[in-house]
């Protein structure tokens, strides 16, 4: 009989956090799951954790491969799986023991074909723990169709493969998969599971931890693959129209779009990603009206520094608009 959830883990040179982090879904109280680990070419001791792991608990399964991404990872996971729904979590992060049953009962209680759950943000370096801004954007019922909220669907959680329980028929059937490079290839994955899911419910309780502080840098993978992240938004453009959907979903995708290139835009200097071509991608994400992002803003001594509240709130305004500001605002506000 099918485990109710697959979980699957890519695992990458991951010795220091591994074994915290399959511990933690070993030790879940919902015991009817089976954990996917796939080994992306790990070349220090994650190999032998993995095979330890194995031989003392039978639901953990390995697959290994030569290294080609965490995209490519999680695709073979999500071949090899065979549970009802799918769970995704990172080699260096780590769950509570209740969250695989809380959310389990949420979602197939409500017949739902995603599950949303927050995380906090765990710093490696102080130990302390920080709420996302998760919950400040869900509807106030449950379950949701994503069409309800096509305004702001894609805004409700963060655009990454966790946090979130997939019906696995869902993924299967709209032939859902990673995007095979270095960054962004989840957000294809995230925003069109989101789309074409017929129910949507979610829990509030965080007992999911996202571990920061830690090498990995994502504004200098940034500098190496620039256009990388706006390829995935194209596809996702391109497989809403071809659904059918872009229309009902364009309000998001266009707030998702302008968000994603304002940050490429950020970090990136004009001699690797020119004026002109910054404006061809704005127009090829339907976003042309929005120029004013083009703009270098550079780092904390750089171009954008000192702007002040005023300043940014003009250019937040001019960008997103007078809607998406004041949720942005009030949800900071709320934080606070």
């Amino acid at each position: 009989m099918a485990p109710r959830i697959s979980v699957i883990i890519p695992v990458y040179n991951a010795e220091k956090y591994l074994k915290e982090c399959l511990d933690s879904v070993r030790g879940q109280t919902l015991k009817d799951i089976e954990i996917i680990c796939v080994d992306d070419g790990s070349a220090d001791g994650s190999p032998a954790i993995l095979a330890d792991c194995a031989r003392e608990d039978g639901r953990v399964r390995v697959i290994t491969q030569p290294n080609a991404g965490a995209g490519a990872a999680r695709n073979a996971g999500i071949a090899a799986a065979s549970g009802e729904y799918l769970a995704f979590i990172d080699a260096d992060d780590f769950w509570k023991p209740q969250l695989l049953e809380r959310i389990y009962e949420q979602t197939a209680g409500c017949g739902a074909d995603i599950g949303l759950y927050p995380n906090a943000v765990y710093d490696d370096r102080t130990g302390s723990l920080s709420d996302t801004w998760f919950s400040g954007w869900l509807p106030d019922r449950q379950p949701f169709r994503p069409e309800e909220y096509a305004g702001r669907l894609f805004q409700m959680t963060v655009p990454a493969p966790g946090y979130r329980l997939y019906r696995r028929s869902l993924i299967t059937e709209k032939g859902l998969a990673f995007l095979p490079q270095h960054i962004a290839e989840d957000i294809y994955f995230v925003f069109l599971a989101m789309a074409f899911a017929e129910k949507i419910c979610f829990i509030r309780e965080v007992y999911a931890y996202l571990r920061r502080g830690i090498s990995t840098n994502l504004s200098s993978s940034l500098w190496k693959y620039p256009r990388e992240t706006h390829h995935s938004l194209l596809m996702i453009r391109q497989r809403l129209e071809e659904a059918g959907l872009y229309p009902l979903y364009r309000q998001t995708f266009r707030t998702a779009a302008v968000t994603s290139s304002e940050y490429i835009f950020w970090h990136v200097p004009y001699d690797i990603l020119p004026e002109p071509e910054r404006m061809r991608m704005l127009s090829e994400l339907d976003i042309a009206d929005k120029a004013s992002i083009i703009t270098y803003h550079g780092d904390d001594e750089g171009a954008g520094a000192g702007q002040g509240k005023f300043g940014t709130l003009v250019r937040m305004l001019r960008t997103y608009g007078a809607g998406y500001t004041f949720r942005l605002m009030l949800r900071k506000l709320r934080k606070d």
